[in-house]
């Protein structure tokens, strides 16, 4: 006896939209645009940027008198752990010859994602933003509009 469980085409179909619909809206975040505004950091002081990003993750001071200012971003998710319905075909040859469509259920398994972004910025001792760097899979922005 073969049976078709739920709508579970019409769920991964709603799935694949709600991807696509991901995909289109953070299309336009790029590195290039992430490297644009920590550019425009540059030249300002460490206090404007930690009224503005808030407090960072870390921060140490170099022997110098330099200090680094870390932020880090991360956001973990996961995707799977349904059954997703597919459609199969038994061909017959004998007494009786045709065809049987059914339908099988095969389990998608449960995988973590992690998307994360740390960000460094460099303030000299008087405090100006002198330098950054940014490490990790998920490090994008928009251009930042031009004035």
């Amino acid at each position: 006896m073969w049976y078709n469980v739920g709508n579970k085409r019409g769920d991964m179909k709603k799935l694949i939209l709600l991807l696509a619909l991901v995909v289109l809206v953070s299309g336009c975040a790029t590195v290039a645009g992430y490297e644009m505004v920590l550019k425009e950091w540059m030249g300002k002081t460490e206090n404007h940027l930690i009224s503005r990003w808030g407090i960072p993750t870390e921060t140490y001071t170099t022997p110098n008198g330099n200090k680094l200012i870390k932020y880090r971003w991360q956001n973990t998710y996961q995707t799977g752990g349904y059954y997703l319905t597919e459609q199969k075909t038994a061909y017959h040859r004998g007494e009786y010859s045709g065809t049987t469509t059914y339908s099988v259920d095969k389990w998608v398994p449960v995988e973590n994602h992690t998307n994360w972004c740390d960000t460094t910025f460099t303030a000299s001792p008087d405090g100006y933003l002198i330098h950054w760097s940014w490490r990790g899979n998920s490090c994008k922005a928009k251009k930042p509009k031009t004035k």
